[in-house]
């Protein structure tokens, strides 16, 4: 029974994570009419206006505490500025490099959750791991090694990126734990936007671009309202409800397979060709995922109970 639950949860992740995979497109889209933080408040306050039913049922249904909502809203402060470090990022190396960077993310959270959870793994799902770090940095590294643009290092930038994945990874953990203590998945994430969208739109007051807000369209709405349900609520109630159930080395191998959708989504889009780099990459990753969602026979970790 309980292989049957996971395997429903891997299938609407993947659909999960197809459906989220167009939020970089959009994104550039609407930011031909849109600011950055603009476009952040719209999405936040649509998120936090879906999400906020659920919280209030919670604390009626004595789910969760007032206490835990505000310790949510004040864990989750920190990673509004998840979009200003990426974009500093890019602006002081150079999108390449940054994308490199973002691969070690992954890695980042497969080792603190592994610590923090005590999640139990065995070598198999180490193989299947590996196997998708190697195929993301097939798809991202060698692209940039064949090309004449130069890779811009920076320490300040490895350094927040680091840090953000330090970050991200410990806010995922919480989500995990806090749904573990038995409060609704959506009900968890109602405080951390309500949070993004309160400082998202006092960015916006501040930079100006709070204006903008008389000349939306119908189109930007319709990107507010994916990128605030779709790409936010559902992606991470769904990711966490998948963390929870395959642990920590399927959760990690399935960030990979989200990052080669991200890239694969454009080509398809702009009807390009495929290269032969991202068909590796994704060949390894996809194998990865194969062998992670499956049943092994795990060994407890030293420090397990």
């Amino acid at each position: 029974m309980k292989r049957k639950t996971n395997n429903f949860w891997l299938g609407v992740f993947l659909i999960t994570i197809l459906l989220a995979s167009f939020e970089g497109t959009l994104i550039r889209i609407a930011s031909n009419d849109l600011s950055v933080p603009m476009l952040m408040a719209l999405r936040y306050v649509i998120a936090a206006i879906f999400a906020l039913p659920f919280a209030i049922i919670a604390l009626k249904k004595h789910q969760v505490t007032i206490k835990r909502l505000l310790f949510l809203m004040l864990v989750s402060a920190p990673l509004i500025v998840d979009p200003l470090i990426w974009q500093y990022v890019v602006a002081t190396t150079n999108a390449s490099f940054a994308a490199i960077l973002s691969l070690t993310a992954p890695i980042t959270f497969m080792i603190i959750s592994t610590i923090a959870t005590r999640d139990r793994i065995s070598s198999k799902m180490i193989v299947g791991f590996l196997s998708a770090v190697f195929g993301g940095f097939i798809m991202v590294l060698l692209p940039n090694l064949n090309s004449s643009a130069a890779l811009n290092f920076g320490a300040i930038p490895v350094i927040l990126m680091l840090i953000q994945g330090i970050v991200v990874s410990v806010l995922l953990i919480i989500f995990r734990k806090e749904h573990e203590r038995g409060t609704p998945m959506v009900a968890i994430l109602a405080p951390v936007y309500s949070t993004w969208a309160i400082i998202s739109v006092a960015m916006a007051f501040l930079s100006g671009d709070m204006g903008q807000i008389h000349s939306l369209t119908t189109s930007n709405w319709l990107v507010g309202i994916y990128l605030g349900i779709v790409a936010s609520i559902l992606m991470n109630a769904v990711s966490t409800q998948y963390y929870e159930r395959a642990g920590t080395t399927a959760s990690a191998t399935m960030k990979y397979f989200k990052k080669f959708l991200t890239i694969l989504i454009p080509i398809l889009v702009l009807g390009e060709m495929l290269s032969w780099e991202i068909a590796l990459g994704a060949a390894f990753i996809i194998i990865g995922v194969i062998i992670t969602s499956r049943k092994h026979k795990n060994k407890k970790l030293p420090y397990s109970r």
